[in-house]
């Protein structure tokens, strides 16, 4: 028989017995942080391609661009995958929350929604990076209608999933630290290409929308 210090010990645990089955909410956690990175990929290959066929007119990059792209991908799979497959840095780990996995799962829900919903909005404009494409239009129907950059709002969304997922210090939170860099790196560039590119069409429409939520003023706004 356990000691009653013990039994309330055992519950805090990371694996929970439930009508016999053992739960190993760390592994649970992997599995939704592979998922996410794994759904983001494959939603994103079919926009990749289409804008792929359209030639580039104009293009704001340099090594700051090019240095947080490759920071948001280590940051933002490459480590993740290190610690769901292979759990390293092992020092790093700790015990899975079941609390934290369950919301991170909520979150990771809306991150792939809003992932997905950004990039068919956009369609074959989407690019990596700050670019303007032949033929490039203002767009903003869908998401676009209350957020200027919904793309950011969903990979904010999803960095802090894998932070909830995936109990790895280095693994879980890297994410969040490299996307962050990422956003203001780029964010006044990206909005003064927008701005050079569309002119006051672009500032009318900053004034009805926010840059990653809707603004008070963007409720008023009727859907197009």
């Amino acid at each position: 028989m356990p000691t009653p210090n013990r039994a309330a010990r055992s519950t805090s645990c990371s694996p929970l017995i439930f009508k016999g089955v053992i739960m190993d909410w760390n592994l649970v956690g992997k599995v939704g942080a592979f998922l996410l990175i794994a759904l983001s990929y494959l939603i994103r290959i079919p926009y990749a391609r289409r804008a792929g066929k359209i030639e580039v007119v104009k293009r704001d990059r340099d090594m700051a661009e090019i240095a947080v792209l490759l920071l948001a991908a280590l940051g933002m799979m490459v480590l993740p995958m290190l610690a769901i497959v292979f759990n390293w840095p092992a020092q790093l780990s700790y015990t899975a929350q079941p609390p934290l996995v369950i919301i991170g799962y909520a979150v990771g829900i809306a991150a792939i929604w809003l992932f997905w919903r950004s990039h068919d909005d956009l369609g074959e404009q989407w690019s990596a990076s700050l670019e303007i494409r032949e033929g490039h239009e203002l767009i903003t129907r869908g998401v676009y209608a209350r957020i200027r950059h919904p793309m950011y709002s969903a990979c904010f969304l999803w960095v802090i999933a894998q932070a909830l997922l995936l109990a790895n210090w280095l693994g879980g939170l890297a994410g969040l630290v490299a996307f962050t860099t990422l956003y203001f790196e780029r964010i006044a560039r990206e909005e003064k290409l927008m701005l050079n590119q569309f002119g006051q069409a672009w500032s009318s429409y900053c004034e009805t929308t926010g840059r990653l939520w809707p603004s008070a003023r963007a409720a008023a706004k009727p859907q197009p």
